[in-house]
């Protein structure tokens, strides 16, 4: 049964996440701080003190002084694509399709690098100036775009099919990560004391964990598409 074996692919493409995620961060703050915004004032005026403030400044005050090489930039351009390029094979496994080895996943992988980050930028962008005047709002244009996020893996996944035949599975991840999240986050106000056990490796155990199990809900999404689109291609099928 596959979806018995999404937790361990889940689990592979947070090790994909934890070694490649570094370099898709990298490229985020130090291209954004350069030649597009500067994320300090928002970050300063929009988060609350905290451990994932103090972190996102240290990265920013951190890249804005380091000397950026052509080298540099080039492997941290193909390490961030490798997180996609597994991704895409981790779909397959799920949705059965015949694995894909050909050199075009690799640069179809390496040009989605910047265009995704280009969207990282206007949708946190966005998002960080709504916060600043309008704070109910912000929180329904962060839902707008997980739903957007979560629909481009499902159309990466299964390519070739509208939104409304994708709209089962992506309804199913965009409800658990919302009911998972709001668990989550009762779970670490009241019973948890990671701090106290692990100290500042705390964060990093927890995003780790929380990411795994958000990364489950995606996958279990695409295969309750993939499973709908069989049996929807197969009715639809003449006789």
């Amino acid at each position: 049964m596959v979806d018995g074996k999404i937790p361990t692919l889940s689990g592979s493409l947070c090790f994909f996440l934890l070694l490649n995620g570094g370099s898709y961060l990298f490229l985020f703050v130090s291209l954004s701080s350069r030649f597009f915004i500067d994320w300090k004032p928002f970050i300063e005026e929009g988060l609350k003190e905290g451990i994932i403030r103090d972190i996102f400044l240290y990265l920013i005050e951190h890249n804005a002084n380091l000397s950026v090489s052509v080298f540099l930039l080039a492997s941290s351009i193909y390490s961030s694509s490798t997180l996609y390029y597994h991704f895409m094979h981790i779909c397959e496994l799920i949705t059965k399709q015949a694995t894909d080895y050909r050199i075009g996943k690799r640069i179809q992988s390496l040009f989605l690098v910047p265009i995704v980050l280009l969207i990282l930028f206007i949708g946190i962008g966005l998002l960080m100036v709504i916060h600043l005047y309008f704070d109910f709002l912000s929180y329904l244009f962060f839902l707008f775009l997980s739903v957007l996020f979560i629909y481009f893996l499902n159309k990466v996944a299964l390519r070739g099919y509208k939104f409304k035949r994708l709209i089962k599975g992506i309804v199913f991840t965009f409800l658990y990560w919302i009911g998972f999240s709001l668990c989550f986050i009762v779970y670490l106000n009241l019973f948890s004391n990671f701090k106290v056990v692990y100290g500042f490796l705390s964060f990093i155990i927890i995003l780790l964990f929380y990411l795994y199990i958000l990364t489950i809900g995606v996958f279990l999404g695409i295969y309750m598409n993939c499973k709908n689109l069989e049996v929807s291609d197969f009715f639809s099928e003449p006789y």
